[in-house]
Parts: C-alpha cells; structure tokens; sequence
C-alpha cells in the first residue's frame, strides 16, 4: 500500500527538487505529488530507456494522494503497464486517478505510446 499524503511538507519540497533535477526544470504547479509518478526518460544521471523493455505498475494500492490524484505519467514511457491496482481516495488538481501527460501551454504534446491501462 502506498499512502500518498505529501505529510509533513518537507516531503513535497524534497519531491519537486527531485523532479527538477530528473526534468531539467519543475514543471508542477498543479497537480503535483502522485502516488505513483512515472517521468519518462528523464535525461543525464536520471535516464531511462522505456522503449527497450515494457515497465508495469502492478499490485497496489494507493490512496491518500492530495494533490496530484494516484497515477501519474508524464512524457516518454512506451510500453508501459498499469494493471491490478486499486487507487482510491486520491485528489488532485487535475486527476483524481490515473493521468496521462500534464495540462501544459497549449500547444504541448505528450508522446505514451502502447501504454495499457487493465483492471
């Protein structure tokens, strides 16, 4: 079980610092801090090859996210899985559930391709 509430506050400042550095920017000014986020490729220290082997989020529960809803994918993870999980009791600005991609300037495209969503 995951249990997605961003307690005490420190938690979310040292999430965002993370995120900034696996992004090259933090772009979440809305519906931050999922149970489960799921950047991509990422780039330098933090890169990784998505399209290479199919990766899955297989088995849990998450619940309790407050701002950013249970699942979020980002940009860039082919082949991924989400399959066998409950999340419930999740909030977030934009999602409650699962998200794929981010509200961005208009214009942005996000590229998940062959992601499978199964109950």
């Amino acid at each position: 079980m995951i249990n997605a509430n961003p307690v005490p506050a420190e938690r979310l400042t040292v999430w965002h610092a993370k995120a900034a550095a696996i992004l090259g920017g933090d772009p979440f000014t809305a519906n931050e801090a999922p149970g489960i986020m799921v950047l991509g490729n990422g780039i330098g220290a933090y890169a990784s090859d998505f399209t290479a082997a199919e990766s899955r989020i297989d088995g849990f529960q998450i619940k309790g996210a407050i701002a950013g809803g249970g699942i979020g994918v980002w940009d860039q993870a082919a082949n991924l899985r989400i399959s066998n999980n409950r999340v419930i009791g999740n909030q977030g600005s934009l999602c409650g559930g699962i998200a794929l991609g981010e509200q961005a300037q208009p214009g942005t495209l996000y590229n998940n391709p062959c992601v499978t969503i199964e109950v």
